[in-house]
C-alpha cells in the first residue's frame, strides 16, 4: 500500500528511498510516468503521485470516487489516460491528470477485461481491450462507445501491434496469433505453442515477437520492423523496455525510418 522511490547503485546515506501511501494494495499493475506524474493500479482505484521538488512523494491522489478494481495498468496516448478494472464485471475508464469526473466510463457487465488497453490511432476504435469472452474491443477514445472487433480462438492478455498492420495475441489456449488490423480484424497466421501465454508479448526492431509459455520463451519471425510507430502505447508498458515512461520522446523498439539506425532497441 506505498509507493516507493529509490536511486539505484547508490550507497546510503547518499540514497535515500522515499514513500507515500496509496491506501489500497499494488497488486499486478506497473507504475508508468506521464506529465511528470506517476500512476499505479490498486486493487480498488489508481493512484497518482508526484515529486515536490525536494525529493518527497506528494500526497497520493485517487480515481475513480468510487471503489471499483482490481486496476491492472494506466496507458496515456498523449491526452487520456486509461485504465481498466478485471473483475466478474469490468469497467473501463479515460481520465485527465486532474482526476476528478471520468471523461467516460464503459461497462462489460457480462465480461472481465483482461490485461491492460494498448491505443490503435490506426482506427475509430482507438483503443483495444481484450476480454475473456473471448472477444477483442475497440473503445472509441472521445466517448469510450464498444465495439467488438473480432472472436479470438480463446481469451488473450494485452494486444501488442506491430509496424506490419498487425495485431498480435498471445492466447490462453496457447498460441501466437497475427490478426490483420482492417478488413474485418481476420487472422493472418497462428502458431501454436505447448502451453498457455503468461506474459505480454513484446517485439524487437527486427520484427522478431518474443512469447512467454508455461517455461520456455519463442521466438517469431515476423513481417514487421518493430512496434506500430504511429501509436503513443503500442504494447504492454509502451515500448521493448517496459518502461511505461510518456515523458520521453523515444519509443523503444519503434522503426522511424528504413534501416538499423532507424530503430532505438
Amino acid at each position: 500500500m506505498q509507493f516507493y522511490g529509490a536511486c539505484p547503485g547508490a550507497v546510503p546515506p547518499a540514497c535515500v528511498s522515499k514513500q507515500t501511501s496509496v491506501t489500497n494494495p499494488v497488486s499486478v499493475s506497473p507504475t508508468i510516468f506521464a506529465g511528470t506524474k506517476f500512476y499505479v493500479g490498486t486493487t480498488v482505484r489508481v493512484a497518482q503521485t508526484a515529486l515536490d521538488g525536494t525529493g518527497n512523494f506528494v500526497a497520493a491522489s485517487r480515481f475513480p470516487a468510487t471503489d471499483a478494481g482490481p486496476f491492472t495498468g494506466v496507458v496515456y496516448d498523449g491526452t487520456k489516460f486509461y485504465a481498466a478494472f478485471g473483475a466478474a464485471t469490468s469497467s473501463a475508464y479515460a481520465f485527465t491528470s486532474a482526476l476528478g469526473t471520468p471523461s467516460w466510463k464503459t461497462d462489460f457487465a457480462s465480461a472481465t477485461i483482461l490485461g491492460i488497453p494498448v491505443v490503435d490511432p490506426a482506427i475509430s476504435n482507438g483503443l483495444l481491450i481484450n476480454t475473456n469472452e473471448p472477444k477483442l474491443y475497440g473503445l472509441a477514445p472521445t466517448t469510450g462507445a464498444a465495439t467488438s472487433l473480432m472472436t479470438p480462438a480463446s481469451s488473450s492478455s494485452t494486444p501488442l501491434l506491430g509496424d506490419d498492420t498487425r495485431i498480435y495475441l498471445g492466447l490462453n489456449a496457447g498460441a501466437i496469433v497475427a490478426v490483420n488490423d482492417s478488413g474485418g480484424r481476420l487472422v493472418s497466421w497462428s502458431y501454436p505453442l505447448s502451453k498457455p501465454v503468461n506474459a505480454a508479448l513484446t517485439m524487437s526492431c527486427d520484427g522478431t515477437l518474443y512469447a512467454a509459455a508455461g517455461d520456455t520463451v519463442y521466438a517469431l519471425v515476423t513481417d514487421a520492423g518493430g512496434l506500430r510507430n504511429s501509436s503513443l502505447w503500442p504494447k504492454y508498458q509502451r515500448d521493448t523496455r517496459n518502461s511505461g515512461n510518456a515523458d520521453v520522446a523515444t519509443i523503444w523498439g519503434v522503426r522511424t525510418v528504413p534501416g538499423a539506425a532507424g530503430c532505438t532497441p
